[in-house]
């Protein structure tokens, strides 16, 4: 038993036997009858699972039980590769290549299909539903993806895709100049007992973890909705990361650099309404402005805490 599992292993990492030995004690082997479920919706999920024999297969279904995903795709990683316009990418080849035989396969079908990567599908039906027609959910992640409650505030450490060629505009307008992301995470640790600097390690500076800062540039996007889940605070310029709050029941502050003017902030904010309104947008503009703000939020944390301890004594 767990022979291919070490032999998959063994191949990334090579292990002693008593590593070995350590490890096995963490694995619990399950066996699946045909058509069994291993996670259903509503399950949490605290564990990973390695198939030894055999296949897994994940879809989801409508309120009548029908299936809703006909198919899954995997592509690769290749936000390194493609102009920082997250609204219309242009992939390499190879992913363009398997997402066209997608389409084309799609098209062959009877089955309903969406095309994301259509800006003109994007831009006049998918922002309509959201913004004239309210068509959109956000759903509590914090039920899936909270392990802690903790006195942290999370950094996404944002920086342009410096790898094509400026000018980039309308980027700088709407993120604004670039922060000493350093300096940011320095003013947040005098206020918070922990600090995480997130986020995808193509659009993040890199940074070195320092007393009570911690560093997880990675693409585990439930890493990130865990650490965002845990913290009571969200600092991030002005992109699309701005709008977890919503999802993670945190508060969101966006930093600009740069001037007060932020580009495009009206349409973040209509795109916002439709999302939901649990907290609204607070704004820094320089570190002395930020450290202001960590001070009153800090003070109101504290003064809600001890309301609360007053209603339960």
């Amino acid at each position: 038993m767990y022979g291919l599992f070490f032999q998959k292993f063994n191949e990334k990492v090579s292990l002693t036997q008593e590593e070995v030995d350590t490890i096995k004690k963490y694995l619990v082997p399950k066996k699946l009858r045909k058509k069994q479920y291993l996670l259903q919706e509503g399950d949490v999920c605290k564990s990973t699972a390695f198939v030894e024999k055999g296949a897994l297969r994940e879809y989801s279904v409508d309120e009548n039980g029908n299936e809703i995903v006909s198919s899954y795709v995997a592509l690769r990683d290749f936000f390194n590769e493609s102009a920082p316009d997250c609204n219309q990418a242009d992939a390499p080849n190879d992913v363009s290549n398997i997402t066209s035989n997608f389409v084309t396969t799609a098209k062959r079908s009877i089955i309903p299909y969406w095309d994301n990567s259509n800006h003109v599908y994007y831009y006049y039906f998918f922002r309509d539903w959201i913004l004239n027609r309210k068509y959109i959910k956000a759903f509590d992640l914090s039920k899936v993806y909270k392990t802690a409650d903790e006195d942290a505030v999370v950094i996404f450490p944002r920086r342009r895709n410096m790898a094509f060629p400026d000018p980039y505009s309308k980027q700088r307008s709407n993120n604004g100049e670039d922060w000493n992301y350093y300096e940011v995470a320095k003013v947040a640790a005098r206020h918070f007992k922990k600090v995480y600097v997130i986020g995808h390690p193509v659009f993040s500076v890199e940074m070195e973890p320092f007393e009570n800062v911690e560093v997880c540039l990675t693409n585990d996007n439930a890493l990130i909705l865990e650490k965002c889940c845990n913290s009571k605070l969200i600092i991030s310029q002005h992109s699309g990361s701005v709008y977890l709050g919503e999802y993670t029941n945190s508060q969101v502050l966006i930093i600009y650099k740069g001037g007060n003017q932020i580009g495009e902030i009206d349409a973040t904010q209509r795109f916002k309404k439709s999302l939901g309104e649990k907290y609204d947008f607070n704004y820094a503009f320089s570190l002395d402005e930020i450290n202001s703000y960590l001070s009153n939020f800090k003070k109101k944390d504290v003064g809600n805490l001890k309301k609360n301890e007053a209603i339960r004594n």
